[in-house]
This record gives C-alpha cells, sequence and structure tokens, in this order.
C-alpha cells in the first residue's frame, strides 16, 4: 500500500456521531433516576499553568510531574495566568517523563490552545506509545475541526475519534477537554464548555510513554507539532462532569448568594474573589436566593486581580435590574490605567443596554458601543450577555437572550486593573456576573439566561446556571423530541425540581416550554408550581398562572411530539399559549404566579415530556419559534429551474476493500492464478485421505502460459484405493453454499506421464467431513487443458460459507504429480453472465439506479509504480490470458478477472452512462512520467477509448468484438488521471493535463473531458471534486453550491462520504450526506453528478472505514447511505422546482423536483439536528392532491447496519393524507424524508 494511502486512511479513522448538546448541559448517557449524588468530581493528577515565563522547566503543580522544554519550545504571554508555551510547529514541545495517565481507566485531559495556522495534523497532549500515541486531543487536517482521538491498537491503524461540529479560526483561545469513560467505552469532546460528540471506542491499551505536550506520535515518528501556544493542562484521574468541565472553560462567575459579609466567592473556583466596596450589600436575587444591592455612592464589588484578557476573544454577562433607570449606569467593567477597556452598562445618552469597548487607554479614547433595541423598563430583571470577539472584529450585546445588536471593532488592547461589578448603579442590583475567554454562542446565551433547563437526556440535570436538578420518581427513559426524554405513567411518576426561589416568578414575567407526547384526554400535568401550571385537559392544552386561565382551542392528544410554550408578559399584559411555534390562545396577565411549592414535571401524565425550559422573562415570539424548531417550507411547483441530469447521481467502482475479488466479482476461489505470493501457494493447501501423503507446491517450470507463469504442483506420494490426495482452496473467507444451487467450475490441469485418473471437483466443509456438491472431470494428459464442469449442491446443505473448493485424485495413486491452474468456480451471477457479477451486490448498485458508472479508479488507477498501474490492455481476452497485477493502492492481488470490457458491460448492465477514467502519467508514489516519454500513454488512452467506442473496422474494435462484445459502448465522459492535486510538481497543468486533453479531443470530439484539478492551460468541460469529511461539514455544505458561478466547468462530486463508521457507515453519517446531496440535485445545472465513494467492502478486510455497502461470502447488507443513495436515485422529478425553507437555523436541507410527464411533484427534506422540525408546507402553481405517499429514513444517529442487522435504519414508505397545498409536518431529527405528491 502506498504511504499516501497508509495515512489517507489510517488519520481518516471512524467517528459515530452523538449529535449536539448545548453548552453546559449533559452528554447523551444513559437516563439516571433519583438515587444517591453524583460521585465527586475526580482529582487532579497533573496541571501544568505554563506560569513560568522562562527557563526548560514546566512544573506540575498538582502531582509532581515535571515537564521539560523540548526543542524550540518557549515562552509568551498567557490567556490563564501570566504566561503560556509557544511553539512554533517544528519541533518544540514539552515532555513529561513516564506515564502519567493510565490510558485504559477513565482521565479527563483539557488545555487552552491557540492556533497559528489551521492546517496540518496538530497534537496538543498525548501519551507515547512505541508506535503511536495513546491518545491525541489535537486539532485533524483531514476535518479541518479539533478532535478527541484513540487507536485501537499500539500500531497504525485507523483512528476513532470525537470531532469539534464548527471549524476553529486561527490566533483565537479555545478551551478543548477530552474525555474517556472506560464504564461507558466511550471518548467525547468538549469545546469552550459546550459538548461536541461522543464515540464509541471499546479497545483502550496502556500507554508507555512520556506524557506529552504540543505533538504526537505515529508510525514510530515523531509527528503533529503544534504552531500556536497551549496553556494550563490539566489531567484529571477519572470522568469530569459536564458541569464541571463548564465551571472550568468559565474564568470567572460571582454569584452573590452569600447575602452577608463582605465578600463575593469565585464560583469556577479559579480564586478570583470580589470585595464589597463603598457600602455595597445584599438584596434578593433572581439566579439564586440574594444579589448585589447598589444605591450609588461608590458602591460596587471589585475583583483584584486579572481575570480575563481583554485583547484576546470574551464575553460577559448579568443579571440587571434598576430602579432608576435614568443617566449613565455601569455594571460590569475591566480598568485599564486611564479608562475601562470593556463596560456592560446603561448609557445615559440612549437610555439603552450597551457593550463598550474603547479603543486605547487613554482618556476620551474613541468607544464603539453594541446597543439595545428598546430602553429597560425600572423594576425588572434583564439578563445582559456581551461578546468581543477579536476574530471576528465584533462586539455583540443580548438581552434575554436575544441580540440586539452587532458592531465592528478591530482594536481590543489588555487592561490589567480590577474588574469591577456595579460601579454607578443608581438603585439596583446585579447578580451572577460570568466572564468567559471565547465567543458565546447565542445558544449558550440563552441557556446562561434560563431559570432551568431539563433536557432529560442525563436523569434530570439543571444545565441553566440555577443548577436545579430534579429528583426523578417512576418516570422512565423514551425516545425524545431531541435525543432522550421521561415517559409518565399517569398514576405516581413524576420529576421535582424542589422549591428554588430562581423558579418562583411572583408578579414578574416568565416563561415556561416544554416538548409534550400523549394521546390520554384526561387532566394531565406537564409542568406546575402551586400558581402556575401549563399541561392537558380534554386533549386540549391548557395553562394557568393564578386565577388567569387560556386554553387551546384544537386538541393535540395525538400521540405525536408537541410544543407548548406559556409567555407571561407583564409590560404588555398578556399571557400567551403557543403551541409548535403558533400563538393558539392568549388572555389578559393579572394574577401572579408566586408560589412556595415544589417544581414538578409529569404528574399524572400519561405520555412524554422533553426540553423543559423556565425564563425570567417573556420569550419573544422569534425565540419561542426557535425552541419550537418551527419553520415554513415554500414550494414553487411552477418555477421549472435546473434540469435534472441523467447522470445526476452514479456509482463508483474501484477495486479497494475486496471490491471486486472477494466482492462484486463473483469468483470464488482465491488466487486461482498462484500469483498472491512468490514462495508459496497461500489459501491453496494439501488435502490427504486416510494413509494418502500429499503435497502442493508452487512451480515456475510448468507456466500454463507467459501471463500466467507459475502453476500448482499436487505431489501424490501415495494413496491408496478408497483414499483420495488433493489439493484444496479456502476462497475469499470461506466458500458459500446454498442449497440446490449450481456452481461453474474450470480449471487447466496436466499430469506426469502414466497418470490415468480423473480429477474430483467438490465442495465440502471447511473440515472436509461434510460434502455438499461434486463433480469428476476428465482428460487429464501431459499437456495442459482446459477442463470443465457443473456442482449442483443437496437440498440438504445449509446456507453457509464456513467450505472449502478441493480438487483431487482419488486412489489407487502412488509417485504422480498433477499440476493445476486458473482453477475457477462460479456461483450463479448476475443476469447469467459468464465471468459475471456477484448478484446480490449486482441487484444492490442497480436498485440505486445510477445514472453513471465511473471506473476504474481511483488511486487502483494509479498505482503506486508504473508497473502496477491498471493496465487496460493486460486486462481483456480470455481470463487465461491475463496476467493480473499488485494493486498495491491498497495491498492485495487483483487478478483483472473485472477488466475493462467487464466494467463497460457492468455499466451496460445497470443502465448507467461509462465515465472512463484513464492513466496519466502519475503515480502513488509521486513518479511523474516525463514530457519526452509521455507520448505511449496518449496512444494507450487513444487506443482504450476506440476499445471501448470504435466500431469492428478499427483495430482496437475489432478486438472488443473478439472479446465477445461487437456493438461499440457509448462513453460521453473521459477522466483524465486521479486526484491529480496530489502532484506537487505542476506536470499536471503544464503538459500531462494538455497532451491527453489535446489527443483525446482531435480523435474523439464528442467527449467531455473531466480534470481531477483545476487547469489553466486547456479548457476543462467538467472538473471532479472529492470530498470526505465528517457528518457536520456536509451539513455545513448543503448550499455549496447555490451561488458558485456558472462560468467555468461543470462539477462533478466523483468521490464523496462521511466518513463515520466502519465498515460502513451511521445514519448521522447518511444524514449529512443527504443534506449535502439536495445542494446537488438543486444546482443540477452545474453539477452533472456525483458518486459515493467507497461503494463496496468486505467486511473481513476493510481497507477504508466508511463503506457504501458491506457483505461477507454470503451475506451483504446496506449502510443508511446506501438507502439514502436509493431515495435519491429514484425519488426525484426531471426538473428542480423552486422552495425556500425559512427556520431557525436553517435546520433543514431541501430539495423539490417534478416529473413533467405526470406532474408528480417530490419533496425531499433533510433534518440533521438533533429536534424533529415543525414545518408549515405551502405549494404555489400546482393543484395538489390531498393523498401522496412519504418514505422516511431516521433513527438513532449512532445506528449502523451490520450483516446481523441489516435493516436496523432502512427507510419506511406508507401513504399519507391531509396534504394539499397547504399543509403541517413534523420531520423527525436526524431524518430524510421524501414525500411524493400528485398533481
Amino acid at each position: 500500500m502506498s504511504t499516501r494511502a497508509i495515512r489517507r486512511m489510517a488519520r481518516l479513522g471512524i467517528a459515530m456521531l452523538c449529535t449536539g448538546i448545548l453548552a453546559g448541559s449533559a452528554a447523551p448517557l444513559p437516563v439516571r433516576a433519583a438515587g444517591p449524588a453524583a460521585p465527586a468530581d475526580p482529582p487532579l493528577i497533573a496541571h501544568y499553568p505554563f506560569d513560568e515565563g522562562s527557563g526548560t522547566v514546566a512544573a506540575d503543580t498538582s502531582g509532581g510531574h515535571t515537564g521539560a522544554l523540548q526543542g524550540s519550545a518557549g515562552w509568551a504571554r498567557g490567556i490563564v495566568g501570566s504566561s503560556d508555551l509557544a511553539l512554533d510547529g517544528r519541533g518544540g514541545f514539552v515532555d513529561v517523563p513516564g506515564a502519567v495517565i493510565d490510558t485504559t481507566r477513565s482521565f479527563t485531559v483539557s488545555a487552552w490552545v491557540r492556533l497559528s495556522a489551521t492546517q496540518g495534523y496538530q497534537t496538543f497532549v498525548s501519551e507515547d506509545g512505541a508506535q503511536v500515541s495513546a491518545f491525541y486531543l489535537q486539532f485533524r487536517d483531514d476535518t479541518r475541526r479539533f478532535a478527541f482521538t484513540r487507536i485501537t491498537t499500539d500500531a497504525v491503524a485507523p483512528g476513532t475519534f470525537a470531532s469539534a461540529t464548527f471549524a476553529p479560526r486561527t490566533n483565537t483561545w479555545y478551551f478543548l477537554t477530552g474525555v474517556y469513560d472506560a464504564p461507558a467505552q466511550a471518548l467525547r469532546l468538549y469545546v469552550n464548555g459546550a459538548f461536541q460528540q461522543s464515540v464509541a471506542f471499546t479497545a483502550p491499551w496502556r500507554a508507555p510513554g512520556d506524557l506529552v505536550i504540543g505533538r504526537g506520535k505515529f508510525a514510530g515518528n515523531l509527528v503533529d507539532f503544534v504552531g500556536g501556544q497551549i496553556d494550563d493542562v490539566r489531567i484529571h484521574d477519572g470522568v469530569l462532569s459536564p458541569r464541571a468541565i463548564g465551571t472550568l472553560a468559565t474564568s470567572g462567575r460571582w454569584r452573590f448568594d452569600e447575602g452577608a459579609g463582605a465578600s463575593a466567592a469565585d464560583a469556577t473556583g479559579h480564586g478570583h474573589t470580589g470585595t464589597l466596596a463603598g457600602g455595597a450589600g445584599w438584596t434578593a436575587g433572581v439566579d439564586g436566593p440574594h444579589a448585589l444591592a447598589l444605591a450609588g455612592g461608590g458602591q460596587e464589588a471589585d475583583v483584584a486581580d486579572p481575570v480575563l484578557a481583554t485583547d484576546e476573544t470574551l464575553s460577559v454577562s448579568a443579571w440587571v435590574k434598576l430602579r432608576d433607570v435614568t443617566g449613565a449606569q455601569t455594571f460590569v467593567s475591566v480598568d485599564g490605567d486611564q479608562a475601562s477597556t470593556l463596560s456592560l452598562e446603561l448609557r445615559g445618552d440612549t437610555g439603552r443596554f450597551a457593550f463598550t469597548r474603547t479603543a486605547a487607554d487613554a482618556a476620551g479614547a474613541p468607544a464603539t458601543s453594541a446597543t439595545a433595541t428598546a430602553p429597560p423598563i425600572a423594576g425588572a430583571w434583564y439578563h445582559l450577555a456581551a461578546v468581543s470577539d477579536r476574530a471576528a472584529g465584533t462586539l455583540s450585546l443580548y438581552v434575554d437572550g436575544t441580540l440586539q445588536q452587532t458592531v465592528p471593532f478591530a482594536s481590543p488592547w489588555r487592561a490589567a486593573g480590577e474588574l469591577r461589578v456595579g460601579r454607578g448603579v443608581r438603585s439596583g442590583a446585579v447578580d451572577d456576573v460570568q466572564a468567559f475567554q471565547y465567543a458565546l454562542t447565542p445558544d449558550q446565551v440563552l441557556t446562561l439566561a434560563a431559570a432551568g433547563q431539563w433536557s432529560f437526556d442525563d436523569g434530570a440535570t439543571d444545565a441553566s446556571p440555577n443548577e436545579e436538578d430534579g429528583a426523578i420518581t417512576g418516570a422512565t427513559p423514551a425516545p425524545g423530541a431531541r435525543l432522550g426524554a421521561l415517559a409518565f405513567d399517569g398514576r405516581s411518576a413524576r420529576v421535582d425540581m424542589g422549591t428554588g426561589s430562581s423558579l418562583d416568578f411572583g408578579g414578574d414575567s416568565f416563561s415556561i416550554t416544554a416538548w409534550f407526547q400523549t394521546t390520554s384526554r384526561g387532566s394531565q400535568v406537564i409542568v406546575a408550581r402551586g400558581a402556575y401550571r401549563l399541561g392537558t385537559r380534554g386533549g386540549h392544552v391548557t395553562a394557568t398562572v393564578g386565577t388567569d386561565a387560556v386554553a387551546t382551542r384544537d386538541a393535540f392528544a395525538d400521540g405525536r411530539w408537541h410544543h407548548a410554550a406559556l409567555t407571561v408578559d407583564r409590560q404588555a399584559g398578556t399571557t400567551t399559549l403557543a403551541i409548535d411555534g403558533r400563538p393558539r390562545a392568549l388572555t389578559r396577565a393579572r394574577a401572579s404566579g408566586a408560589s412556595s411549592a415544589s417544581f414538578t414535571v409529569g404528574a399524572g401524565l400519561r405520555g412524554a415530556v422533553d426540553e423543559v425550559r423556565a425564563y425570567h422573562f417573556a420569550l419573544t415570539r422569534d425565540q419561542v419559534v426557535a425552541l419550537a424548531n418551527a419553520g415554513t417550507l415554500d414550494v414553487q411547483a411552477g418555477v421549472q429551474d435546473a434540469a435534472i441530469n441523467p447522470t445526476q447521481f452514479g456509482a463508483f467502482f474501484e477495486e479497494i476493500n475486496h471490491s471486486g475479488d472477494g466482492g462484486l466479482y463473483a469468483e470464488l476461489v482465491r488466487n486461482r492464478s498462484l500469483k498472491e505470493d512468490d514462495h508459496s501457494p497461500v489459501h491453496w493447501s494439501a488435502v490427504a485421505g486416510g494413509s494418502a501423503r500429499a503435497a502442493v507446491s508452487l512451480d515456475f517450470a510448468q507456466p500454463l502460459n507467459t501471463a500466467d507463469d507459475r502453476s500448482l504442483r499436487l505431489d501424490v506420494t501415495g494413496a491408496a484405493a478408497g483414499e483420495r490426495a488433493g489439493a484444496a482452496d479456502d476462497g475469499y473467507w470461506g466458500i458459500p453454499v446454498r442449497a440446490g444451487e449450481t456452481y461453474q467450475v474450470s480449471l487447466f490441469a496436466k499430469a506426469s506421464a502414466g497418470f490415468d485418473r480423473p480429477l474430483d471437483v467438490s465442495i465440502e466443509s471447511a473440515d472436509g467431513s461434510q460434502v455438499w456438491a461434486r463433480t469428476r472431470l476428465q482428460g487429464v494428459g501431459t499437456d495442459w487443458r482446459q477442463l470443465e464442469g457443473r456442482l449442483t449442491a443437496s437440498r440438504s446443505a445449509p446456507a453457509s460459507a464456513q467450505n472449502r473448493l478441493v480438487v483431487s485424485v482419488a486412489g489407487p495413486v502412488a509417485n504422480a504429480s498433477v499440476w493445476l491452474d486458473q482453477v475457477s468456480l462460479f456461483p450463479p451471477t448476475f443476469d447469467g453472465q459468464a465471468n459475471g457479477l456477484r448478484p446480490d451486490l449486482a441487484t444492490m448498485i442497480g436498485a440505486i439506479h445510477p445514472g453513471f458508472l465511473r471506473f476504474p479508479g481511483g488511486n487502483y488507477l494509479e498505482g503506486a509504480t508504473i508497473a502496477t498501474r491498471f493496465d487496460w490492455k493486460q486486462s481483456i481476452g480470455p481470463i487465461s490470458q491475463r496476467p493480473g497485477h499488485l494493486d498495491d493502492a491498497w495491498g492485495y492481488w487483483s487478478t483483472d478477472g473485472l477488466g475493462l470490457l467487464e466494467y463497460l458491460e457492468m455499466a451496460e448492465d445497470l443502465g448507467a452512462t461509462p465515465m472512463l477514467g484513464v492513466w496519466a502519467g502519475y503515480t502513488l508514489n509521486g513518479t511523474v512520467v516525463p514530457q519526452d516519454q509521455l507520448q505511449p500513454y496518449v496512444q494507450d488512452a487513444l487506443d482504450e477509448i476506440q476499445y471501448a467506442t470504435g466500431s469492428t473496422d478499427t483495430p482496437w474494435g475489432a478486438r472488443r468484438a473478439q472479446d465477445g462484445h461487437p456493438r461499440p459502448f457509448t462513453v460521453p465522459f473521459v477522466e483524465i488521471g486521479n486526484e491529480d492535486f496530489f502532484d506537487r510538481s505542476g506536470s499536471y497543468n503544464t503538459y500531462r493535463y494538455p497532451m491527453f486533453a489535446d489527443a483525446i479531443r482531435s480523435a474523439y470530439p464528442q467527449i467531455r473531458l473531466v480534470a481531477t484539478t483545476p487547469v489553466t492551460s486547456r479548457p476543462m468541460d467538467v472538473l471532479d471534486n472529492h470530498y470526505y469529511n465528517d457528518p457536520q461539514w456536509f451539513v455545513d455544505n448543503a448550499h455549496l453550491f447555490d451561488a458558485a458561478p456558472r462560468t467555468g466547468p461543470r462539477i462533478l462530486a466523483g468521490e464523496y462520504a462521511a466518513t463515520q463508521g466502519s465498515p460502513t457507515g451511521t445514519l448521522a453519517a447518511a444524514v449529512g450526506e443527504a443534506a449535502f446531496m439536495t445542494g446537488l440535485e438543486r444546482n443540477a445545472d452545474l453539477v452533472i453528478g456525483a458518486s459515493y465513494a467507497p461503494v463496496l467492502a468486505n467486511v473481513n478486510a476493510p481497507n477504508w472505514p466508511t463503506n457504501l455497502i458491506g457483505y461477507d461470502a454470503l451475506h451483504s447488507f446496506g449502510a443508511p447511505s446506501y438507502f439514502v443513495q436509493r431515495l435519491f436515485g429514484t425519488q426525484h422529478g426531471d426538473h428542480v422546482v423552486g422552495s425556500q425553507f425559512q427556520g431557525p437555523n436553517r435546520q433543514l436541507a431541501v430539495v423539490a423536483s417534478r416529473d413533467s410527464r405526470t406532474g408528480a411533484l417530490y419533496l425531499t427534506v433533510v433534518n440533521p439536528s438533533d429536534t424533529l422540525q415543525n414545518t408549515q408546507i405551502t405549494i404555489d402553481g400546482a393543484r395538489v392532491a390531498r393523498r401522496g405517499t412519504v418514505t422516511v429514513l431516521t433513527g438513532e444517529p449512532t445506528a449502523q447496519n451490520t450483516i446481523d442487522a441489516p435493516n436496523r435504519v432502512a427507510p419506511v414508505t406508507r401513504a399519507a393524507g391531509g396534504l394539499g397545498g397547504a399543509f403541517d409536518w413534523q420531520f423527525p431529527a436526524s431524518s430524510v424524508t421524501v414525500i411524493r405528491l400528485g398533481t
């Protein structure tokens, strides 16, 4: 296998997505019922603050594992503390002698990191094995994202990694946390305290080497040197909880819950204690029992030591309540010598909240503010969050979770002074101030603003700052609207969050939201606390606040998930009840919601509840819509857009993973030409019954012909009557047998002088105890002769692959030799073709309805050397005349039984347009054919095209006819080379592509040429782009081509796959690909076709981690991605029509098409999120029938199909009613849906 292939395969790795969770919420663990308190977070076993600032020693402040700076490692100003580790990517790192971490046990590793460049693998923390690191907290070059990676053995192998959901920016600090949870057999990654991904990892091993900061180890080499900075590395001896990780990611937090005294503790444990000054005191809080009370006159709370590096990206948040809303008042600020570098404030000139930063530490320096859209109301609590994003060059302000304004700001500076809370507040209070050294996301801001947030994915943990965890009684885990939920039995089951003051809203504005599911028409509680209640009665959703009551007109006890939102707006004087994002009932808000009772969920409910949230303010309509995942899909059926190409979705074949030999090529005998090894006849063994004696060996002195330079020699020393001696072949991981099936056997044989016995051929169990089929071949002489026969398995033969093929002679025989070659056994083939295809695999590929077939690869086309490229002239003609070649791209022997003609016939049988790849003078090991030596290979390509398309009057057309196919094939596309972007010499642009293009265009002007990398030397008809990445990348790029220019070449996505799962992919991978494919179809005017890769993988020997179809000798199955390919290949019209989705975060990927002949309309909708999507669909420009069909592919994101469970994830098609020109639809989480509508 080539070096390039090894690195691509091993580095690509395996990732299984568990969809993202908001910051501070729990990773998707099994639901935990009420019981003993969760165990304490594990202790630190190593902590490197990197505050030395000079020298070569990095102290461990927790465990004595002192590190030493190596190479070019040095120091820079830190993000946490005074200094950090500075690395230039050229060999510097910190080495900690000895294995600090037992990598077979649970551990957590965290670090602040900053990259100078986001390219190349860079590993921040690792522990050395002999050949590879036991883990890598890293930046991956293949995905361009952070990851926490482990390899299952101390050897070069694919990595399993939990990936970030976004691409990082250069020169920006991020807090990374990797968790290995041994009992759960899982890897998890958090970035800036937010959960990113969880993957299964079942094979830990203990690293014997050093702990290393700033590099990794791979294939025995020191690699992945970091270019950038690392700070505050911590290692915990166990699983750190999500809440603890969020706390570590927070620079400072002052809850002000002391209620007495002059100190305000830093709840993060970082030691930034605040001191009350000027007479500041205490009052009732909004987040917890107390808050900081302020009345002007210098009252404030001061934090003396620096908390934030204010020249970097940062965020601050706070709850504020003002009784006087006039004049300038500052809630949080950080001082320089002459000016505050930042202020979260009420501006005196506008009377509105603002986040202000000054351009310099100077009196009168210019200031920039992001300002609220409306002035505050006196006496009301508001949650403020501010973000200063250095990389984006912006300031943003949020009020009550809603973005108010984003403005440019490009000159942050570092202040060394105090952080001050409440300076200048005339009369009011400040509560729960938090500081972060990263940019809060909108989801994180809304979580910080919550009074309670329970996802029920991990018991009843409260992800809000209040931490009001619930006690579960009787409720059980269930699938939710988003990940997990809790099911209630209608009797005693409930969740009790206690009587905390943060959930007592009194006469203030507030909001309660929840997803619920029920079929009961009884009186039921969804959420309640004494004076306020959200529930159902008679199927209608009801809400009460004191004596105020409201109910929906429609009933929602239909067994589906619905989102209910109760919003009490005291300023507007209204109480609103919204279902699935739409207001359904409204009344005046008059009564108080004050209560000292417990906050409970699900009491008396027969159904399920998910994602309960509570807020100390009235949610806006947009916030309700976002929480309900409500959107609109408008389809313009009369607006004809791009014509969908006949080649829109195709198939790609490459000899990889034993896709051909041991796969689609139906030959059952392995090593039939004896060329897999030059020293022994691998996969062949001697068989001798009773006292018979026999041996097998390679014989180069008795070749079959010049193409096949060796044979199998069977020496029979002796075999008495009734005994046998022979040779057995074990096949490709067995010889499959099915009862009553007939097999075709063919072989070449000759014998030593005097031999007069027939050859017995049998298919039998692996130990020879059972014979399932047999035949006898006559006519062996002293010259080579081809013998053929048929074997039919008995009716009693069990379906099994644990069998062998035996060619033997029956005694009496003594001192005889028999030579065998090209021993072949074919089962029934696809369409009964000789030298044909395995029926189940060919049928599965055919079911995709591929519009084209791209062949023969791939790295397989290139070869590692010129001698091992795919030489098409060696792949035609009789099988016995094909020498085969080493597929050194993927590490095994190719018989070339699937040769050029077979590829062309495969395309013909599948109804697919051939897309022929020609070798273009470049190999995987980097060899480039010089320009003055390239012409013979150009002629080779011209001959190849003539073989495929020429009439029988042409030399190569005549050869094709001689090979059995007189009729020419139509080949409209020829691809010149493969992935020539790996050739850094520039030869592809300067002479290789031009020489091939000029010659082909001259001889075959009708052929469209496909370039494998952009060229400027000649026009490109088509450019082949390959896309391998994680599922989120494909989701993010669903609109990649929407705004792409149409002035250049057309695009072929000749290879693409979301690389998650092995040997085939997960549902998350399939859904990500489907989102991307909506863009491929929607932009059919630009994208002429796309083909998943690789298509086939023998599960016994996958070279590539994620593939479309898996199989062994007897069984086959499709990945979830296979069903996506089938849906896109079969469920579409002949032209795209207009469609626009509007909703939170553009969560749905959509393409709509129409069949101009039947009028049928197809809506393909992909929901890659972890929450179901409520959608109002309207269709204009066509009269749409009320009934149609719907096909849905959905399930757990991590689910995979296997040989034992081939349909664990499979589409379900059903009739659907209630459609028409306007209808509502729920698209499940992690789903692909096709709705077919008649017109």
